[in-house]
């Protein structure tokens, strides 16, 4: 495995286990190899990562702020945990900083329109 960040590690989850707990400390983003990862909010799941090589987890990092939501493995799932701060991703890793920011805006641009719909 090609070290990416400062620490790069693989890590596995059985369905229904947590990964990252909203308001906890962490930097760091995850790489989804394989499953589904929910995204939950005070227990709702608000989205959900299904595609290979999607990159979730990262707001806390680009923000230095704690966890803004709780991902749980909605299935068996292996990512990749990488820690490594955004100014070093950026130098490092812009094919990898480019696929962050496209899927911010996808994120963002979804959000928007479901909102939209509801008002």
């Amino acid at each position: 495995m090609e070290r990416i960040g400062k620490y790069t590690e693989a890590m596995h989850f059985a369905a229904g286990q947590t990964i990252s707990a909203e308001g906890s400390i962490g930097m760091g983003w995850y790489i989804l190899l394989q499953g589904t990862i929910g995204v939950y909010k005070n227990d709702t799941r608000i989205a959900e990562f299904t595609k290979k090589g999607a990159v979730f987890g990262e707001l806390s990092t680009i923000l230095n702020l704690p966890r803004t939501a709780t991902l749980k493995a909605d299935s068996v799932a292996d990512i990749l945990y990488i820690e490594e701060n955004l100014e070093q991703l950026i130098i490092k890793h812009p094919d990898i900083t480019r696929k962050i920011i496209v899927g911010l805006a996808e994120r963002l641009t979804k959000t928007t329109r479901d909102l939209t719909k509801t008002f």
